[in-house]
């Protein structure tokens, strides 16, 4: 498994091979994404459905109030 970002000029990928679990790895990538000169930026992910995203939930709600 694995994470890919993409800003428009700089790309990241997360692998879980490199994380002691996906807990880490969840919360790296989205580390690397909530940052300042993020905000008020539109965040698409790909090959997500409905059922899904929930697990996405738990990693967001790391970070405070969703």
């Amino acid at each position: 498994y694995f994470i890919s970002l993409f800003d428009g000029k700089l790309a990241w990928s997360f692998y879980l091979s490199d994380f002691k679990s996906i807990d880490d790895m969840f919360k790296t990538a989205l580390t690397s994404i909530m940052k300042p000169k993020y905000d008020a930026w539109n965040v698409y992910v790909h090959n997500g459905s409905k059922f899904d995203y929930i697990f996405l939930l738990r990693y967001i709600t790391y970070f405070g109030k969703v």
